[in-house]
């Protein structure tokens, strides 16, 4: 509701001041309501032109690669990836030393990835944000997504023998191997030798 006083403004546009208002009695104004008198609105903080699609998380090993997939961009320059622990309150540590920059378009979006190989152990959240190409930025905290990194298993393979030196290396198995070898052999030898000994003693 606004206030105006007699005869300033020609409200209903017949081409006088003379205007048929309802009047404050106590102000002796005249009330006009629904009068737009073309306030200047102040922008607030709303998403930058990027329609987003998807953005997910996967994890291989101690890597987590980001994905997400935009269906619409408009005046935007790019993206920055954030990290924080899970279920927590810390604040978002920016993941990309340079702005990931735009390739989608107002009729058609764009794919992307983002490898994150600065990791540990632990499950993780990553946020996604908008840089637009005027510097305003928008995050999308309803599009979040989670990963849990695992820290390796160290597996210790040991090889056992039937016989009785498994402990042993290759090579001193080889050589253990080499001396039964020719411990048989200079055994069969041995007992050939005493066989022609007896022999030629009958003669």
């Amino acid at each position: 509701m606004a206030f105006l006083p007699n005869d300033t403004l020609d409200v209903d546009e017949d081409g006088d001041t003379a205007e048929d208002l309802p009047q404050d009695i106590v102000a002796g104004e005249r009330i006009v309501t629904n009068l737009d008198i073309g306030a200047y609105e102040h922008p607030s903080s709303s998403p930058t032109a990027v329609v987003l699609n998807y953005f997910e998380a996967t994890v291989d090993g101690m890597t987590v690669t980001l994905a997400w997939e935009t269906a619409s961009e408009v005046n935007h320059a790019g993206f920055n990836v954030y990290r924080r622990a899970a279920n927590s309150r810390d604040a978002w540590v920016l993941c990309n030393d340079q702005l990931i920059a735009s390739h989608g378009t107002q009729a058609q979006g764009a794919i992307y990835q983002y490898a994150d190989d600065d990791v540990n152990a632990g499950i993780w959240e990553y946020l996604l944000e908008d840089v637009a190409t005027d510097g305003e930025t928008y995050r999308h905290e309803d599009a979040t997504a989670t990963a849990t990194v695992q820290t390796p298993t160290t597996v210790t393979l040991t090889m056992y023998a039937a016989v009785g030196y498994a402990s042993m290396t290759l090579f001193a198995q080889f050589v253990t191997l080499l001396l039964l070898t020719v411990g048989v052999v200079i055994k069969k030898w041995g007992n050939e030798g005493e066989a022609s000994h007896s022999l030629a003693g009958e003669c």
